[in-house]
């Protein structure tokens, strides 16, 4: 079997490193990598061999494991996850804006108040759903970045791992993975000279300081889904409160306020908060926390009201990076592409939690959960036959280590994706579109 160089060194490499027997097959122009174990049957009186794959090596000689799919933490049955359209319809409601009055809900629906509250609660309990605001960090001066992490020979245990990363304020989400990459970091940072300090203070942190590593930091541009921020965050957005001062007399139209910054905090950890809970903690005058709440949605800091399904149970979490290395060809593929990131899918979340841009290299990435066996493949098959120009590679979270994902059942005819297919591509906005910007 002809090999290309490349193949044939990894290939010569994987032999030493492992303690058994393996043999590379050839299929369909890719090189695969198999255990092979023989033993001596004695009833049929021959040797008889079994093979076991563990990955497969690329032509440039990359090795890629084998994805292990764990198994899914007992919550719910995946099986209680389907909803009938009243419920569908609520949770879409809440996921939308979590302040939208239940009363007006039920009018839309035809049904009594006590009926959609008793729903409602149930929601809650299924799912463990917990109300937050979706903050625009943007306007706060922070951009997104990704930081992907490969282990060469060792990695750390994930004890090791959630307690060098748990202090880090910019560090929104951290994933353990398995497959193209170990572990990937959502960091919010002012600039990127933060960003070289917090890599710089993590990889000298004493519990990652002596493990080989390549760490690959991405500006990223979230374009659908929101990651949920932590409560360290605000450590850090205290700093830009404003103070009067010799020098700042006066706030200016974009200074952020002591009395937002304290509405904000407490509306990322309950959404739906009562504004007199508030204003009774902080001894705020009646009816300042919605005046503040106006303001904040006047500036465009806050997205929307929202939820997360922290019950929701899923067989696994998978990631899917797609680099653009052909951008005449994607760009012909992308109205296609954009109605794929916002198909309707039967479950009570969205398809992906989580999908943006990456930028150097150029490229998409997504998150999704995963409920049955076979969707991960099923969605890696239909890119790569629909949508020309990209590179997949994929790989399974794992451990959420810091953070959490946020999973809702958000109304895609409202999304941004859905904007640029009518605004770019002439598409007609879906009939009976709701607004749900009512609280």
């Amino acid at each position: 079997m002809q090999l290309p160089d490349a193949v044939q060194k990894t290939f010569a490499q994987l032999r030493l490193e492992y303690p058994f027997y393996i043999v590379l097959s050839k299929i369909n122009g890719g090189f695969y990598v198999y255990r092979s174990h023989t033993w001596w049957d004695k009833e049929l009186k021959k040797v008889r061999a079994k093979t076991v794959y563990l990955g497969r090596i690329e032509e440039d000689g990359k090795f890629v494991k084998k994805i292990e799919q764990p198994q899914p933490s007992p919550v719910y049955p995946i099986a209680d996850y389907k909803l009938d359209k009243v419920d569908e319809t609520l949770l879409t409601y809440l996921s939308m804006n979590c302040r939208y009055p239940i009363s007006k809900i039920a009018k839309t629906l035809g049904l009594s108040t006590n009926v959609l509250v008793r729903r409602k609660q149930n929601l809650e309990r299924r799912f463990g759903i917990r109300y937050l605001a979706s903050i625009n960090y943007l306007k706060l001066g922070y951009s997104t970045y990704l930081i992907f992490v490969n282990f060469k020979d060792r990695k750390p245990g994930m004890e090791d791992l959630k307690e060098a990363l748990k202090d880090e304020p910019h560090i929104q989400l951290a994933l353990s993975a398995q497959g193209s990459y170990d572990l990937v970091l959502y960091l919010l940072v002012e600039n990127s000279a933060v960003l070289n300090s917090v890599v710089f203070q993590l990889r000298n942190n004493e519990r990652l300081k002596d493990y080989e590593s390549i760490w690959t930091a991405v500006v990223f541009d979230q374009a659908y889904g929101y990651v949920p921020l932590r409560d360290r965050f605000f450590d850090l957005l205290e700093k830009n409160v404003w103070h009067r001062s010799k020098t700042g007399p006066r706030p200016a139209s974009d200074s952020l306020m002591q009395r937002e910054f304290l509405v904000l905090r407490e509306l990322n950890t309950d959404g739906g908060k009562p504004f007199s809970d508030i204003e009774k903690k902080y001894n705020l005058g009646h009816g300042t926390c919605r005046y503040v709440f106006d303001k904040l949605k006047e500036k465009e800091l806050l997205w929307r009201s929202t939820l997360t399904m922290e019950g929701y149970n899923v067989k696994y979490q998978a990631m899917i990076l797609a680099t653009v290395i052909n951008e005449g060809s994607f760009l012909r593929d992308r109205q296609r592409f954009l109605h794929f990131i916002i198909k309707d899918y039967n479950a009570p979340s969205n398809r992906f939690a989580l999908e943006g841009d990456t930028l150097s290299p150029e490229g998409k990435l997504f998150i999704m959960p995963v409920l049955k066996e076979g969707e991960l493949e099923t969605e890696i098959e239909w890119l790569r036959s629909q949508v020309s120009g990209i590179k997949l590679e994929s790989a399974i979270v794992t451990n959420v280590l810091v953070g959490e994902l946020c999973y809702r059942k958000m109304d895609n005819a409202n999304s941004e994706q859905m904007n640029t297919l009518i605004k770019e591509y002439k598409e007609e906005r879906p009939k009976n579109s709701i607004d749900y910007s009512a609280d």
